[in-house]
Formats: C-alpha cells, structure tokens, sequence
C-alpha cells in the first residue's frame, strides 16, 4: 500500500514537471530578454501565441519618455513588404499593435528602439514568429486540458509500474488509453460526444420513467 502510494505521488510529480518543461520550452512560450540602451536595462517579452479575435498590443517598458520605437512585420514566409507600426510613447511605456490575422495565420515580427542616435533590435539574432489562433471555449478547452493530464499521469504511473513486486499493467494502460484518446478529440468532436452521452441519458431516464409509469 506504500508503495503504490509512493508510485502516484512520483507519477504526480514527474507529469507535473514533465507540463513544466512542456510549457517553458514549446513552440508557443514567450520570447523574454533584457538589452541594453544608453546605459539603461530594458526587459521585454514577445508572445509567439495570440487569438484571432483580437489586435496583439505590444507593451515595453522602457522608463523613458524620450525612446521611441518602431514594430516591423509582416506575413510569415510571404514576400510581402514589412509593415511599420510606430511605437507611442505613453509615460515610458512604448506601446503599439498588429492587427489580427485568421485562425492559423502566422507573421514574423521584430521591435527596434531608438535613443540618442542610438538604435538596437529586438530581438537582436531573428524575428519572431507570432501564431494566431482561434479562441476555444472552456467547456471544450477544460477537458482536453483534463484528459491530456491524465493520460500523462497514468502513462507515468504505468512506467512506475515496472518497480512493483507485483505488476499489474492492464487497467493503467487501458485508461492510459481512454484518456489519450480523449484529450486528442477536437473540440468539436469531444463536444458531440458530450451532446450525445447527454442525449442518451436522457433518452433513457424518459424511457425508464415511461415504462415504470402506472
């Protein structure tokens, strides 16, 4: 009994980093640094994920009134013309925005600030490659979120498995399965599913109901 127990809070741990890792080092996770201008650090971060149903508003804080700056972008792996979207000044805040683009739509970005004379890219190596996408609503994001976890503690529990004296593989890898191919569904799939579990629920109490009726 410890040793199972001892098995789930392990499988618990490992998927949790494993989301972890996942997270910071996926195609979507922020580009974040910090540069140098006349003397004075500037922190900025570029998101590489935004919806569809909305512009992505740039904000870098860079403290001082007189830096001035300029977004360039365009279609990704386009021969379009870069666009220039001039950065406004707003207290030390440089603020500026690309207009949304369709679901899938991606387009490469990249910021310059000016100071003094003084001009530096961000990021300074290649521009940025920002996706967008389209807004998912929570009752299909939740359980693929759910699902997709599971399986990925089952599927841990199930590696642990091999140290147990006595294995029993079968029900964790059969709902190490079940999950998987739950939180594979697409929202719309996993949507009519939904509707049609519910609809047979209720098909079945009316028919219980009908039939015990006096």
């Amino acid at each position: 009994m410890k040793k199972t127990i001892l098995f789930w809070i392990l499988a618990l741990v490992i998927t949790i980093a494993s989301a972890v890792y996942q997270r910071v080092t996926g195609p979507t996770y922020p580009v974040c640094g910090e540069i140098s201008l006349n003397k004075k650090q500037i922190k900025y971060t570029l998101e590489k994920s935004h919806s569809s149903n909305q512009s992505y508003k740039l904000v870098i804080n860079v403290e001082n009134p007189d830096v001035m700056g300029n977004i360039y972008w365009k279609r990704y792996k386009t021969n379009d013309e870069w666009k220039v979207v001039t950065l406004i000044n707003v207290n030390g805040e440089l603020i500026g925005e690309i207009p949304p683009q369709p679901p899938a739509g991606k387009i490469e970005y990249r910021v310059e600030l000016f100071h003094n004379n003084i001009s530096i890219l961000l990021p300074e190596d290649e521009s940025v490659i920002l996706r967008f996408k389209g807004d998912v609503p929570p009752y299909a994001l939740i359980p693929h979120v759910l699902f997709i976890f599971l399986a990925m503690l089952f599927s841990a529990r199930a590696g642990l498995e091999y140290f147990n004296n006595e294995k029993n593989y079968k029900n964790i890898v059969n709902l190490t399965l079940i999950f998987l191919v739950l939180g594979g569904l697409s929202s719309d799939q996993l949507f009519n599913i939904l509707l049609l579990v519910n609809g047979g629920l209720v098909f079945h109490l009316d028919m219980t109901l009908l039939i015990t009726k006096p």
